[in-house]
């Protein structure tokens, strides 16, 4: 018994650090610094537990019945977690507000309901192993040999209860069904430890949290939008919703936060017509003109390798651009369950998906090495979170990889989400810093995307992109103005302003990233 327990508690403690973000992330999002608070969190309440659970030890009184309440209490706790979160989440996010907005509120909220929810029954779990190592010690153990022993069955447990997070309570049992598995368990072995089997009649009780629907499904929904699906994944949670504009149908692919964020759009089309998604991913048609421009030789296929590719919608722009030109894209995507959604709800018509490759489940950075060398143009559309770039495809080092993927001309397209609207020492200088390490200032351009918090940054290799003066004549005639709007000279960045920067780049080995972007959105 007293290694079952001392399993249990390790394993209780890394389900609700790891599922707590998950069950965060609808309402709150699952940044790095939300990681980071809950984390913090937790040790904090696993120290105060394991202080208090030593002081518990040395009483004289029965110490098993302790234990017995901590382990119900715990349940009981973790009950109130499963469904809790939710509606205190509901309450206090404000409706119909942008996601720059809300940013601020986020990191208060999931502190909040992190100490509210996750830190008591952590706490309360704490106290297995000091009264475990006590119990053993009066059964007459070395307390030295006790201690060790249990403190690595417990580890043990906290093993266990990664992976079971990882590869069985979020892609198998869903977050909310596993809490009350961990409740259940808890409630259990209180009840073999104080041996009050009436009790065992009210564990039904503790199944209530699966009886109603979680309002998490709709949490920050947009307005008008109704959901389609809604899944936990090992890497976020990840949602498709839809409007019913004029008849048309539109799909959103939103992860974690929603309100108007996407990862991607989709448009209902007639046949193989192409719609423009709109947004930023309008300005991904620029490509096919700026890699061309002024090249001796034109390739007979474009190639792209589009790195976050999400449901494809850079797809829809290329397309566009391209016309009766041979292209082909390779995307590559992390979360495979983004690539199977897009697949059911969000599909990309058979004339596109024939010159499209997609590769999931491999990271994006790791993923371009192995791709070919004559690239015509790189995307980087990536996030590990909604508004957070990955920090390793931020830095110098690499920039420097994505150049040598580039062809003679080749051109490197950086999607930024950022709250800056000029350049200064903030998330797009460092980010543009990094890419001057490997571009010539005078090849690199930034352009903001009209009505949004978006940067398009395109540097190209060894050549100079078309002045904003010639892209009137050679952009076609019927492309969505937003694109023109982002080539007049007040909505770029280039030339001798960039020169006269001086902002430190981010490297792999020093980069104030999740710090800049912290602060960044919480001050805005």
């Amino acid at each position: 018994m007293t290694v079952w327990l001392a399993l249990l508690g390790g394993f209780s403690v890394l389900v609700i650090e790891i599922l707590g973000v998950h069950i965060l992330s609808p309402w709150f999002g699952s940044s790095t610094i939300i990681w980071s608070q809950q984390i913090a969190i937790i040790l904090l309440a696993m120290a105060l537990g394991a202080w208090f659970g030593g002081n518990i030890a040395r009483s004289k009184s029965d110490l098993r019945l302790k234990l017995s309440w901590a382990l119900g209490i715990a349940a009981c706790f973790l009950i109130l977690l499963a469904f809790g979160v939710d509606y205190f989440a509901s309450k206090i996010l404000p409706s119909s507000l942008s996601l720059d907005q809300v940013a601020g509120l986020f990191q208060m909220g999931s502190f909040a309901s992190a100490v509210i929810f996750f830190a008591p029954p952590v706490f309360f779990l704490s106290w297995v192993t000091p009264i475990l190592v006590e119990i053993r010690v009066k059964e007459g153990s070395n307390a030295g040999q006790a201690s060790g022993r249990l403190g690595a069955i417990a580890t043990a447990g906290s093993l266990l209860g990664i992976y079971f997070s990882t590869f069985v309570a979020i892609p198998t049992l869903g977050v909310r069904a596993s809490i009350v598995v961990v409740a259940i368990l808890l409630a259990l072995s209180s009840l073999l430890l104080s041996r009050r089997w009436s009790w065992a009649l009210a564990l039904p009780l503790l199944l209530t949290p699966l009886l109603q629907q979680s309002p998490a499904l709709y949490a920050n929904m947009p307005e008008g939008a109704t959901l389609v699906e809604s899944v936990h994944t090992p890497y976020q949670k990840l949602r498709v919703i839809e409007f019913d504009n004029d008849n048309t149908a539109e799909r959103w692919l939103q992860m974690n936060e929603g309100l108007d964020s996407y990862q991607s759009l989709w448009q209902q089309s007639d046949g193989d017509s192409i719609v423009w998604p709109g947004g930023y991913y309008d300005l991904f048609a620029l490509l096919p003109l700026y890699f061309q421009y002024q090249r001796n030789q034109n390739p007979s296929q474009h190639n792209y390798c589009v790195l976050g590719f999400g449901a494809g919608s850079a797809v829809l722009p290329i397309a566009t651009a391209e016309g009766d030109n041979d292209w082909h894209v390779v995307g590559i995507e992390l979360d495979p369950m983004v690539t199977q959604l897009a697949e059911q709800h969000m599909p990309l018509s058979p004339s596109l998906t024939n010159h499209v490759d997609v590769y999931s489940a491999v990271d994006a950075r790791a993923a371009l090495r192995f791709c070919d060398d004559q690239q015509d143009a790189v995307i980087i559309d990536a996030y590990s979170r909604q508004f957070e770039v990955p920090l390793h495809m931020a830095t110098s080092e690499f920039f420097s990889e994505v150049r040598t993927k580039l062809s003679h001309g080749g051109v490197m397209c950086f999607n930024l989400g950022t709250t800056a609207t000029k350049l200064n020492d903030n998330v797009l200088a460092a980010v543009t810093a990094g890419i001057l390490d490997n571009f010539n200032a005078d090849h690199v351009r930034l352009q903001h995307v009209a009505r949004s918090r978006n940067w398009v940054i395109f540097a190209r290799k060894n050549m100079p992109l078309p002045s904003l003066s010639s892209m009137e004549h050679l952009m076609p005639s019927g492309w969505p103005i937003e694109i023109g709007t982002a080539c007049l000279p007040s909505e770029c960045i280039e030339g001798s302003l960039l020169e006269e920067m001086d902002t430190v780049p981010l490297y792999d080995n020093l980069n104030a990233l999740t710090a800049n972007q912290f602060f960044e959105w919480v001050r805005d």
